[in-house]
Order: C-alpha cells, then structure tokens, then sequence
C-alpha cells in the first residue's frame, strides 16, 4: 500500500499549478473508489501505463487524489493495454497494412482468411462483399467453421471479427460485386486497397473494368487457387502508370478455371470438380492449407505494395505439388515447369499489348 503524500509528490512533481488546478476541477465529486491510470515514457519509446486505485471512507467530502483526509487507502494496479497499436505490435513488426481501410470482394476459403490475417495485421476497417451462404461441406477449409451454416458468410464473419479482435470496423454487404457497386454499397475512394477473391473470371473482368475506369492507382489484388493444391496466386494490378490487368491472363482464351497464369494447361480431358454423393455435391478440390498459403502470398504482397516496395503490376505464383493433379488425369501448364527463378524474373512480364482495357490501342 502507498502513502497519500508519497503518490502526491510523485505525481504532481513537475506539474504546474494551472494544470493541477484543471484536473481538481474535472474529478471535484468525492468517490468511495476513484481509478488514476497513467503513462509515461520509456527510453525506447514506447508508452508505460500503469494506475492507482484510491479508496475514501464513507464521510468523505473531497476527493481522494488531492485530499488526505479523504483517502483511505491506495493501492497500485497493473494495466493491460488493448490498444491497436499496442496489441499489433506484439503479435507483428511494424507493417505497412496498421491503420489502413480495405475492401474484401469475395468472402469464401481464400476471402475468409485474408480478413482475417489482415485484421490480425492491424487494418482498422473492412469492407466484407460477398452473396454467398455459409454451407456446411465447406467448414473444413473456412475459417468460421461450423458456426452460422445457412447464412450469409459477410454476416457471419462481421459477427466473428467484432467479437473476437476490439479495434477493427466490419461493414459487411450481402450482395455481389456488381450489385454492392451498382447501388454504392462501398466507397472505394475512402479506402486503400481492394482483394478480390471471387474465383469467378466473369466477376474479376468486369472489376477489372471498373476499377481501371472509376479507380486508377487504387491497388487491386486478384487471389485464386489451382486445383487439388496445384498451386494459387496473387495479381497485383491498377497501380499507377503500369500496364498489366486480369484480362490480360485471359484475352479471348477465356476457359474454366484456367488462364495464362495458371500451372494447369488450359487443354485438360474433364472439368476440375469433383462429386461426393451426386450433381448437387460438385467441388473443387483443394484444402485449407492451399487456401491459407494463398491468403499469406496476397497479404505479403499487399504489404509490399503499401511499402511502395512493389510498383508494378505483377503476378505472383506458389507452385505445390502435383502428384494428387497428375493422378486425376489432369496435365500441368508450361508455366508450372518453370523454375521458381523463373517465375520471379516473368511476374513483371504479363501486359498483353493488344488488352481491350489496358493495351497499347485501348
């Protein structure tokens, strides 16, 4: 237990009279058990808190920081701070993503642990886009799991991230792409970067289109996944003054799932998706890990681009193992049997100059 004149001497030592005069005027209600928390710096820094709990009898009539008579007892307390800055920096180094506002279009495997690890980065607000609803057969590779089957998954992961980190906003817009946009459901110029994880060619096109039109310089990152754990990427697009967008993997050889980036060949005997137990049961094959691996490649890359480490539209590629594809009966893309090496020194070298919307004509 303190004294009441050892706290007065060190708390008020290098205070002024005016300033003292302030506080008294804020807390002049006398209280049976007043709170003081405080900070101060730290050679390295950073901000050391710490506080006092002050206890008053009950005839007290003055309160119990400034009147002895008044104070019955003080006791310190230790402090646990749940700060962004503070719990950000104990789970990261210092990063390029804290305190920025992001937008998240498509909120399946992939989407779902991007926001989450950009949550966990320190980002203070996301935007959640996505129509779908949370099944059942997909809680093994989502990272809400079981919790909030049938419901729409941008509701279901507002919920979860509110609850479970304090410092971040969620705005979450059940609807697709096209419709959040068409009806303003998210402002784009407040915000400083886009993901897009929908896995759907016609819907990253069409955004492709948008953003370049309405967006120029927003950074927009595209994320996918191969098959059977193939491999995923990351498209690093509409930054300023590069050339490079998603049509141009694609130009008029639009397939299923393939494209020019892709490690499967766009030629394959049989579609990709596989059945448990009928039509209604068709999936994609691939599994949690592909989807997390994927999630970190977009967000290492996103940090890089708001680092200003990364200015040139790029793509950039995880290759996995190919034994589960090969044996479906499926053939890997000449892109895959490119060396790692390789895949670095081309991810610059994508731009098709004859783009409908960002070739050299158009």
């Amino acid at each position: 237990m303190l004294s009441h004149t050892f706290v007065q001497d060190w708390l008020f030592k290098d205070v002024t009279p005016s300033l003292i005069e302030e506080i008294q005027q804020y807390i002049r209600r006398p209280k049976r058990n007043e709170y003081v928390v405080l900070s101060t710096n730290q050679p390295d820094g950073n901000l050391a808190c710490f506080a006092l709990e002050l206890r008053s009898p009950a005839h007290a009539d003055k309160h119990p920081l400034f009147d002895s008579r008044s104070c019955k007892s003080i006791f310190p307390l230790s402090v646990k701070r749940v700060d962004a800055s503070f719990l950000v920096a104990r789970g990261n180094v210092v990063n390029s993503l804290f305190g920025k506002q992001g937008v998240i279009i498509g909120c399946g495997s992939v989407g779902g642990f991007i926001s989450e690890d950009l949550i966990r980065m320190g980002v203070s607000s996301l935007t959640l886009i996505d129509h779908d609803i949370l099944s059942s057969e997909n809680i093994h590779r989502h990272c809400i799991g079981w919790r909030g089957i049938g419901l729409p998954k941008v509701e279901v992961l507002k919920v979860h991230f509110s609850n479970a980190f304090p410092n971040v906003q969620i705005n979450a817009f059940s609807a697709t792409a096209f419709d959040a946009i068409q009806n303003q459901k998210a402002d784009f110029s407040l915000v400083d970067f886009v993901v897009v994880a929908t896995g759907n060619p016609a819907a990253n096109c069409f955004l492709t289109q948008y953003f370049r039109d309405k967006h120029p310089g927003l950074p927009v990152l595209f994320s996918w996944l191969d098959p059977y754990g193939l491999g995923g990427h990351c498209l690093i697009t509409n930054l300023k003054n590069s050339r490079g967008c998603y049509f141009c993997l694609y130009g008029d050889d639009v397939h299923f799932g393939c494209n020019r980036a892709s490690f499967a060949h766009m030629n394959q005997p049989k579609h990709f998706s596989k059945f448990i137990s009928g039509c209604n049961s068709a999936f994609v094959p691939y599994g949690c890990l592909d989807a997390r691996q994927v999630a970190n490649l977009t967000i290492r890359n996103l940090e890089k681009v708001l680092a200003g480490k990364e200015t040139i539209n790029a793509i950039v590629s995880w290759k996995g193992d190919p034994e589960a594809f090969e044996q479906a009966g499926f053939q890997v893309s000449n892109r895959y049997k490119q060396s790692e090496m390789e895949l670095m020194d081309l991810q610059h070298n994508f731009a098709d100059e004859n783009c409908p919307i960002c070739g050299n004509n158009f």
